[in-house]
């Protein structure tokens, strides 16, 4: 399967979504800020990101900032209980492929990420 990148402040949805996508069978890396998420992208060479938003170091939109001053291809989906119209239109100009309300239903999750990773070469011929 995957390799996944979950990116949340919250010990709690860490765990949760890491046990999650464990189940589904992809292989799970977690960072607790933006800083960690950045250095992991990089050790870790992760298919797929989940990443929060407001987060202290280094926030979500950091994050993809940096992604995209990079000139990353790495696909985020941002999970956020921040569903601000201008905030999910920020998102997406910055490169982000998704975005679901946090506390995100377990089943949405997992369709988005499907969704993503069906769509990306290198992933489709490992799913």
């Amino acid at each position: 399967m995957a390799k996944l990148l979950i990116c949340d402040d919250s010990l709690f949805q860490r765990r949760k979504l890491k046990h999650l996508f464990e189940e589904q069978g992809h292989e799970v890396t977690v960072a607790e800020d933006g800083e960690d998420a950045l250095q992991k992208v990089e050790s870790a060479t992760p298919d797929l990101l989940l990443c929060d938003l407001l987060m202290p170091t280094l926030d979500g939109f950091g994050v993809l900032e940096r992604l995209q001053a990079a000139g990353s291809t790495l696909p985020v989906i941002v999970v956020s209980a921040d569903v601000q119209h201008s905030t999910v239109t920020r998102v997406r100009e910055l490169g982000a492929k998704g975005f679901l309300n946090k506390p995100a239903d377990p089943e949405k999750l997992i369709e988005a990420v499907n969704t993503l990773l069906q769509r990306m070469p290198a992933c489709a011929e490992t799913n």
